[in-house]
């Protein structure tokens, strides 16, 4: 018998695996742009803020941690998404979910189920659930994209402009000392945030000159 003729043709199931293995990693990072890109992060980032009022302590600081540090999770409970496993009670509201967030959502499940990889479970407070088993391509969320999203939620804020400088660079220095931050990533927010500020000068010179103008 050939060397050829011993080897053995992957059968049906190993390849359905296989397939569905891709698949779950191709949706899995679908999910992370779709909550977690440049263009989406903000409204992400907003809404976990509101529930980070309930529960964490140090709300923002604590967020922010979690944000830099922990890989983003597949956990959906009754109410909404929970993209981290140690902050089960820090979801998104599927009520503020987009189409396209919520049909990524629909066919992970449907791959979990296929495959058997999750964990139903319940809790008191946030209903049943179902969290799909950690797989070695899950990952961190981008830090420029967190820490450029902060510098704008920051900006758009009532403050003064001297608050809003300061704001930002106490938490830039909490997260500094907590977190290692790479320096490509300082780097690359600084070019955004001084990028963004200008962007918003036009506008701001066109409305002080708008109202010096005299009524006729």
């Amino acid at each position: 018998m050939s060397v050829g003729s011993q080897a053995k043709i992957p059968g049906n199931d190993w390849i359905k695996r296989w397939q569905s293995d891709n698949e779950h990693e191709e949706l899995y990072h679908n999910l992370v742009e779709e909550f977690f890109s440049m263009d989406n992060i903000l409204t992400s980032m907003s809404l976990l803020f509101v529930k980070s009022n309930i529960c964490m302590n140090d709300s923002v600081t604590d967020l922010l941690q979690v944000l830099m540090t922990e890989k983003m999770s597949v956990h959906m409970n009754q109410f909404g998404f929970a993209p981290f496993k140690s902050e089960p009670m820090l979801y998104i509201e599927y009520q503020h979910c987009t189409k396209s967030q919520i049909a990524v959502m629909q066919r992970l499940l449907l791959n979990a189920r296929h495959t058997k990889q999750y964990v139903a479970c319940s809790h008191m407070s946030t209903g049943a659930s179902v969290m799909l088993q950690d797989r070695s391509y899950h990952c961190k969320l981008d830090p420029k994209n967190v820490l450029f999203a902060l510098y704008r939620m920051i900006h758009a804020s009532k403050l003064s402009s001297l608050q809003k400088h300061t704001v930002y660079n106490i938490l830039m220095q909490r997260l500094r000392n907590s977190v290692a931050i790479p320096n490509e990533s300082l780097i690359e927010v600084k070019r955004l945030c001084d990028e963004f500020k200008e962007s918003q000068q036009p506008a701001q010179v066109s409305d002080q000159a708008h109202a010096q103008v005299p009524d006729p």
